[in-house]
């Protein structure tokens, strides 16, 4: 390490030091540490930086140490990406409750949005801006209303729903026969899963998201089958509506194609529901043996093509229906779950 490494390290851990020495100066007192997901892993860690790393986070440790151990002191971290925190940080002694906290539902953005706005809106004008709000974390919602009160300002009026609704739109939000491609997409997600379960809150076509339910904690091999042809029925629309698949399945880890492929190789390499109980790692890392494991990538392949195949028949059987859903959803932009099963209600059983 030169010369400005090593300052580098002297200052960050005089400043946790102090940071720590000044929470437990106070009976009762309350450590909060920010994005801890900083103190990575060490053992994630290699090259030039390593040595560095080792003994940052070690020093780290033992002043923490002191500080959990320090009576009427409570420590609390924060982080988007728990798998890049130290093991030894999570240990018991340390911070070892780990508690995950998700996006807000709609009732929680009811609320939020309630706090932000005081009174200047009703709580019933304000229920659609929470439905809209699907998939928006609770800074998303204070960025939106302050947004929408700056417009209002400038107009010189008072706070509207429009103005909630307006700020609401994405910046990149999706036009022409972008948009319309994603309508069909988005239509083959809603109607699978609206046919599949009961986990289907919303379609954003503009942000060409379709919002669901986390399915059961618990997974069984049906669950998983109808995730799948769930994940790969906007392939399937596509194909059944425009006469031609695209490339708007894949191309990111959270695509349908990222996901679908992560829960088929979790199924064989992590859950025991494939063709055996071998258990090869954690389900949130055996996709990356996909690339090298062949056996589980025929598996997995298998699966998709299979997930595939079953989309495509269930979405053809609907085909009219789905094509009616596609065009409600270009014309009306965002729907609910519940407006989009009254608008299927009788369609689907008059479609052969």
């Amino acid at each position: 390490m030169d010369g400005v490494g090593r300052h580098a390290s002297r200052h960050c851990l005089k400043a946790a030091r102090s940071a720590i020495d000044k929470a437990t100066s106070y009976q009762p007192g309350f450590l909060f540490i920010d994005e801890v997901d900083s103190i990575v892993d060490r053992d994630f860690e290699n090259g030039d930086s390593a040595s560095w790393w080792l003994n940052f986070v070690n020093a780290v440790l033992t002043a923490i140490d002191g500080a959990v151990k320090s009576p009427g002191l409570i420590v609390v971290g924060a982080c988007n990406n728990l798998n890049r925190v130290d093991k030894a940080l999570k240990r018991s002694g340390r911070l070892e409750t780990i508690v995950s906290i998700g996006l807000p539902n709609e009732a929680d953005r009811l609320l939020i949005l309630e706090f932000y706005v005081k009174s200047a809106l009703s709580t019933d004008a304000l229920r659609p801006c929470a439905a809209r709000a699907a998939g928006m974390s609770g800074a998303d919602l204070q960025r939106v209303v302050r947004e929408a009160k700056q417009a209002a300002r400038d107009l010189d009026r008072r706070l509207t729903v429009d103005d909630l609704l307006q700020a609401m739109k994405p910046s990149d939000a999706l036009s022409g026969d972008v948009l319309v491609t994603a309508a069909r997409h988005e239509a083959g997600h809603a109607l699978a899963n609206l046919l599949l379960g009961d986990r289907l809150l919303s379609v954003d076509v503009e942000r060409g998201v379709t919002h669901l339910m986390p399915p059961p904690r618990v997974l069984d091999k049906f669950t998983i089958d109808d995730v799948l042809v769930a994940l790969l029925a906007g392939r399937a629309a596509d194909v059944l509506l425009s006469g031609k698949a695209n490339g708007g399945a894949g191309g990111a880890p959270h695509s349908d194609l990222g996901q679908a492929t992560a829960l088929s190789a979790a199924r064989h390499g992590s859950f025991g529901l494939g063709e055996t109980l071998a258990f090869v790692g954690p389900a949130d890392e055996v996709l990356r043996l996909v690339r090298a494991d062949q056996d589980l990538r025929t598996k997995v392949e298998k699966d998709l093509q299979d997930a595939y195949a079953a989309a495509l028949s269930l979405l053809a059987r609907h085909k009219v229906a789905l094509a009616a859903l596609a065009d409600e959803l270009l014309h009306r932009r965002f729907m609910h779950a519940d407006d989009i099963a009254a608008f299927m209600s009788g369609k689907l059983e008059a479609t052969p």
